[in-house]
């Protein structure tokens, strides 16, 4: 993390896709109406058209690979965490994009806040790592 006191803050959220559901409209919303020019966004994606992001003061960083399952999708989160340099890194969902942003961001000492939809059920195997790693990787737990 860079030690410059007079950089802006600096937030990189990270979600599967842009497109879809309750939290993707909540991050567009957020994103794309942002009103704080002391605060930098990026936003890390999987999937989705980066159309849907119409601030232009928003970086983008779009994985290269598709699959949140390949083995080195760690390694594309670690290099939108390298190449934005965040404060803060801002996880929202599924528990396949969460897990290796929660491990890449504290591997690389930055502050983790993790957003949750709703009640969490622990009816997955998945849920519960997420949710074991949460206990140790993650600085702030909000609900969105």
């Amino acid at each position: 993390m860079s030690g410059k006191s007079d950089c802006p803050l600096r937030v990189l959220h990270v979600i599967h896709s842009l497109s879809g559901g309750g939290a993707e409209t909540q991050l567009r919303r957020l994103v794309n109406t942002w009103p704080f020019p002391a605060v930098e966004l990026g936003v890390f994606f999987v999937a989705g058209d980066p159309a849907e992001i119409s601030n232009p003061a928003v970086r983008l960083l779009q994985s290269a690979l598709r699959s949140t399952r390949h083995p080195l999708f760690f390694f594309e989160v670690a290099r939108a965490i390298r190449t934005f340099d965040p404060h803060i890194v801002h996880i929202w969902l599924p528990e396949a994009v969460a897990i290796p942003a929660m491990l890449m961001a504290q591997l690389g000492r930055r502050r983790v806040i993790h957003s949750y939809r709703g009640r969490r059920r622990l009816t997955r195997f998945l849920t519960w790592v997420e949710v074991a790693l949460a206990t140790v990787c993650v600085d702030r737990i909000v609900s969105n």
